[in-house]
């Protein structure tokens, strides 16, 4: 997982982020999307937890996990510390996990490139614009045309801070 100055560690939001983004990475598996979640990120963030003092038998199970473990040998100790942490994953919808991953990028924890592509999948699946979708479309072109990647991060955060505003985290 990436972290990014704009929210980093010890930042009270963080762990949530970093569920959503775990549980979305599980949906995205089970989809037989191609994407496999890596389980050193599961057992990092589940050590994380226990470090912070959110227990249970789940997560130390998780913690615990041997790191070279697949993720189809740790599916069900993931998801069981998921549901631990109030994730039914049985009632995630497209939205639920989609709004998992922008909190991720909002949080730091992935690049924009990340989710540019689901960003505009997401468009063209739903209803009428919203006023986040209007701004992300409108910083994703600003982006776009961007030659340095300083400029670059500058919009990048502006996207961040128009997120986390508009999911209000």
């Amino acid at each position: 997982m990436h972290e990014d100055a704009c929210v980093g560690e010890g930042h009270p939001q963080l762990p949530t982020a970093k569920l959503r983004l775990l549980a979305s990475e599980v949906v995205r598996a089970e989809a037989d999307t191609g994407w496999v979640p890596d389980v050193r990120d599961a057992i990092q963030l589940a050590t994380e937890l226990l470090v912070a003092g959110t227990d249970g038998p789940a997560t130390m199970e998780v913690a615990l996990l041997d790191p070279g473990a697949s993720f189809e040998q740790s599916r069900q100790s993931v998801c069981a510390m998921l549901v631990e942490h109030g994730f039914d994953m049985s009632a995630l919808s497209d939205a639920d996990v989609y709004g998992f991953e922008l909190d991720a990028f909002a949080a730091g924890l992935v690049d924009a490139h990340a989710i540019e592509g689901r960003f505009y999948d997401q468009l063209s699946a739903s209803g009428p614009l919203t006023p986040l979708d209007r701004a992300l479309v409108r910083l994703f072109d600003e982006r776009e045309g961007l030659p340095d990647f300083q400029s670059r991060a500058v919009i990048e955060t502006n996207m961040r801070e128009v997120i986390r505003e508009a999911r209000r985290l």
